[in-house]
């Protein structure tokens, strides 16, 4: 292990256990993250609310400068699970055999892209509608050249949509 090298972290299979982990690993002090999308959901009093879902199931991506540094991060927190009667929530470190896989620069980078943290706005055309499939095509915009799915379309002449990086499907051009 290098200086500061990213690695993917193997977690036990609990329903959104990856966000508890994730802000353990934060709280001390490393860089981590969870690719996510976000949805929209309607809540049990009619209105919409944004739900983030993992992409990568069981998997929590962290930065460490040594193994030590992170079995020290792991050992503590899989402690204070078992400390207040909880399974531990980490695994271990994927790799081969005891060696474990360093993530590349170009993995790091195309994992926070598929990640939007919120919805995006952009010009809508009147004949596009809500639940539609659309390809950006705006110069330098972020989502430029992806397929998005129209989430809501306000009164005002922006739309909010929700990138799907996984669905290679393609839609209207915006």
């Amino acid at each position: 292990m290098s200086a500061y090298d990213w690695y993917a972290i193997r977690i036990r299979p609990v329903h959104r256990l990856e966000f508890a982990v994730e802000l353990a690993l934060n709280q001390r002090e490393h860089a981590t993250m969870v690719p996510f999308e976000q949805k929209w959901e309607k809540t049990n009093n009619g209105r919409r609310k944004p739900r983030k879902f993992v992409l990568m199931p069981c998997y929590v991506f962290g930065q460490f400068c040594s193994y030590r540094d992170f079995w020290l991060s792991k050992e503590a927190i899989n402690q204070r699970a078992i400390d207040i009667g909880k399974h531990p929530p980490i695994v271990g470190l994927v790799g081969m055999g005891s060696k474990p896989a360093v993530l590349s620069p170009r993995d790091v980078s195309m994992l926070r892209a598929i990640s939007l943290p919120e919805a995006t706005e952009i010009n809508l055309h009147k004949a596009i509608r809500a639940g539609g499939r659309a390809e950006v095509v705006a110069r330098g915009h972020p989502l430029a050249g992806h397929t998005v799915t129209i989430d809501n379309i306000p009164k005002a002449a922006k739309i909010g949509v929700m990138r799907h990086p996984f669905k290679q499907q393609t839609g209207r051009a915006i």
